[in-house]
């Protein structure tokens, strides 16, 4: 089907370049991706996730640092048991620190990449017909089809 057979007509308005019209179809899919429950939920989910990210990472840290501002506060906080449990683990990482460190790093980001793929596949297949239908509904595919977008 060629675009002059599917009622092309060309537009007549104001033209923008090649960057305009891709932040224009990135801002339509987006807006449409996020009209569902189910993928808000989903990219909570994963905001939730960088979040605990960050906050591990933040935690351990400050159980390495040397003047701590945070494991003062939790000497003060909690009770001695739990400190000791905490001083243990931070000499364990003060005296092993390529094991300590680098096993964290790699355990969390490792978990961290299995489920944004998971999280991807599903966001993937629960827009990807939406998107399509619509453009189909709307002829947006003409358009696509009359201005390569390299």
């Amino acid at each position: 089907m060629s675009v002059w057979s599917a009622e092309y007509r060309r537009w007549r308005g104001e033209s923008v370049g090649v960057w305009g019209r891709r932040l224009a179809i990135a801002r339509y899919g987006l807006k449409l991706c996020t009209q569902g429950m189910l993928v808000r939920g989903i990219l909570m989910l994963a905001l939730f996730q960088v979040i605990l990210l960050g906050a591990v990472f933040f935690f351990f840290g400050q159980l390495v640092a040397t003047d701590s501002a945070l494991m003062r506060w939790l000497e003060l906080v909690l009770e001695e048991e739990f400190m000791a449990v905490l001083n243990g683990i931070t000499s364990w990482a003060l005296l092993y620190p390529e094991v300590c460190v680098d096993g964290v790093y790699r355990a969390m980001f490792y978990q961290t990449t299995f489920l944004n793929l998971f999280l991807s596949f599903m966001v993937i297949t629960l827009i990807v017909h939406r998107l399509m239908a619509n453009d189909l509904a709307s002829r947006a595919i003409v358009i696509y089809s009359s201005k390569a977008l390299t």
